[in-house]
Order: C-alpha cells, then sequence, then structure tokens
C-alpha cells in the first residue's frame, strides 16, 4: 500500500503528509525484500533505506539481485547507464537486452535499444539494428512520441507496411506530443513541415523548442545559423544566438565554429575573434574539418601547440573531408588582402 501511495505521488496518512519517496522509503522499512519498491524509489531518484543513503543504479541493483526476473528493473537500470548485477558488469545496452529477453512486448526497452544501437558523431548515425528497433517499438506501441522521434532521427522507415521519411516521423512524435522539444528542433533541422494545419518553418521550429526548452543549446545554434529569431519576445540576432549556446554548453564544438563564421564575440565575459574560436573547436575536436578550412581563411594558426599555416588547415580539411578543397589562387589573393585591410 505505501509503494502504491508513492506511485501516486504520495499523501497524507494518520494526519502526516508523505511525499513520493517517503512512501517507498516506508514500503522497504517494513519489507526490505520488496523489489518493486526498489525499483520505484530509484526511479524516483533513490533515497535513504536503513540510514545508508542509495543511489538511483544502488536500488535497481538492490531489486534485481531479489529478483533476477524483473524486466522493468533491467529497464530501469538501463536507463540509468548500466552497473553491475551479480559481480558482472553490464553496460545499458546488455540491461535493454535482459529486459526484453524477459519481456518481448516492452515498447520501451525495444526504443531504448534502439538508441543503444546506433552511435553519434555529431549527429546520429543509426545502424539498421537501431531502426529494426525503433520499428518494433512502434509495432508494439503506436503512440510512442519517442520512438517516433527515434525513427526520424535514423532516417525514418516502415511501420506498419507504410513508408515514413524523417519529416513524417516527426511530424507523427508532434501529432502525439505537441510539447516534445526535440521533436521540434529535429523537424527544424529537416526543415520545417506542416504540423495541426499550420505550415511551420525551420525558425518557427527551433522557436517552438526554446518556448518550451530555454536551456536546449543545439536549438540556440539551430536559430543562429538561420539568422537569428526570437524568444520570450526578445529578438537575438545570430551571433546572441551562438553565444547563447556556448554560455549553455562551452564544449559545443559547432557553437564555437558558428561563432567564429559570424565574426566572433564575448563568451564567459570573454572576447574571442574569428581564429581564437576555430582554435576553441579544434581543441574540443581536432577532427573538425569545417574549422579547420575555417582557420585556413583566417591565415592559419596554433592548434594544440603546433603552428599551422593557411596551406596545412586546408589540407588538414580536405584529409577529413574530401569534399572541403581548398579555394581557387584569385581567391586566396582577395582573402589575403581583406585581411590585410582588416588587421590596418
Amino acid at each position: 500500500a505505501w509503494n502504491s501511495l508513492g506511485v501516486e505521488g504520495g499523501g497524507e496518512v494518520g494526519g502526516q503528509a508523505f511525499n513520493r519517496i517517503a512512501c517507498y522509503q516506508r514500503a522497504l522499512a517494513l519489507d526490505p525484500q520488496f523489489a518493486n519498491a526498489w525499483n520505484t524509489l530509484g526511479k524516483a531518484g533513490g533515497g535513504e533505506v536503513g540510514g545508508q543513503a542509495l543511489s538511483e543504479i544502488a536500488c535497481f541493483q538492490r531489486a534485481l539481485a531479489l529478483d533476477p526476473q524483473f524486466a522493468i528493473a533491467w529497464y530501469s537500470l538501463g536507463v540509468a547507464g548500466g552497473g553491475e548485477v551479480g559481480g558482472q558488469t553490464l553496460r545499458s545496452v546488455d540491461c535493454f537486452e535482459f529486459a526484453l529477453a524477459l519481456d518481448p512486448q516492452d515498447a520501451n526497452a525495444w526504443n531504448s535499444l534502439g538508441v543503444e544501437g546506433g552511435g553519434e558523431d555529431g549527429g546520429w548515425a543509426f545502424n539498421r539494428i537501431a531502426i529494426a528497433c525503433f520499428q518494433r517499438a512502434l509495432a508494439l506501441d503506436p503512440q510512442s512520441a519517442q520512438a517516433w522521434h527515434n525513427l526520424g532521427k535514423a532516417g525514418g522507415g516502415k511501420v506498419g507496411g507504410q513508408t515514413f521519411s524523417e519529416i513524417d516521423c516527426f511530424l507523427c512524435a508532434l501529432n502525439r506530443d505537441p510539447q516534445y522539444g526535440s521533436a521540434w528542433n529535429s523537424l527544424g533541422g529537416a526543415g520545417g513541415g506542416e504540423v495541426g494545419g499550420h505550415a511551420v518553418s525551420r525558425i518557427d521550429c527551433f522557436q517552438r523548442t526554446l518556448a518550451l526548452d530555454p536551456q536546449n543549446a543545439r536549438a540556440w545554434n539551430s536559430l543562429g545559423v538561420e539568422g537569428g529569431g526570437e524568444d520570450g519576445g526578445r529578438a537575438f540576432n545570430r551571433i546572441a544566438c551562438f553565444q547563447r549556446a556556448l554560455a549553455l554548453d562551452p564544449q559545443f564544438t559547432h557553437g564555437w565554429n558558428n561563432l567564429g563564421k559570424a565574426g566572433g564575440g564575448k563568451v564567459g565575459g570573454q572576447a574571442f575573434s574569428r581564429t581564437a574560436c576555430y582554435q576553441h573547436a579544434l581543441a574540443l575536436d581536432p577532427q573538425h574539418a569545417n574549422a579547420w578550412y575555417n582557420l585556413g581563411g583566417e591565415g592559419g594558426g596554433e592548434v594544440a601547440g603546433r603552428s599551422y599555416s593557411r596551406k596545412k588547415c586546408y589540407r588538414r580539411a580536405n584529409e577529413i573531408d574530401p569534399s572541403l578543397n581548398p579555394p581557387p589562387r584569385c581567391c586566396i589573393y582577395l582573402m589575403r588582402c581583406f585581411l590585410s585591410q582588416r588587421r590596418r
């Protein structure tokens, strides 16, 4: 009963108010072998039981030590990043596989396994197994906005015999959950579309994302790429957008590169020139081809303690991305003239 009261968000007992964590703690004080209460306490972020503070992962581990066949606890441990169970260290993907071996109808576990089945390298690069996982999740739960969103990020695919493009998937996600900020951001990246009978542009999508989640650094960066926009009734130009993105995430490589392309600016009270922005981007990601190319456009500079000429920067960019060829000689001459004028 205490665990059930916690699942409902807590309540009043004997004139005393109990929040959900207090309910789970009371349930475990009465029955320390109650695996379900350990799982729910973990999902609430953990807490103190028997005078010992336990993290969310520790709670899921307790639940699985009591009941190794507890599929939901395996899923919960996977979402938390995995951990040690029975002396064996398990990754998130291992936990989701265990959950699905016990309950093949768990749509959430299929969706999460799909996320683990791909990789991220400046964007999501999903493999076929991941797409199959999202498709399985949607076959079990066609109303899962998260699974639709993830299938869209994977490039789309067939669901129920019908082919859905990436934009179709994002629209399906938003039709199910209009407050899904990440789906708005993804729709903007894909060029926008029609939601609820209204056409929304790329800028509209990024502004919707920020209205729902003002701390979304990627959306600020995307809004800057579009030239800026409005958030909370206040106008932001492109530089201000990149600065906001970097204030939220100073490790955001694309934000540094874009701030450089916009002419540089202040971040954290410190002024950064174009060159300094590209150098910052390359310090974070030495494989950022565009940052190398842009640094070459500024005449080169120092990266990781080593000096690179204009030509070496262009060569480095081309090695990483063969589509980035050095500009023609006439362009280089004009660039040199522009730089010399700017430095006077």
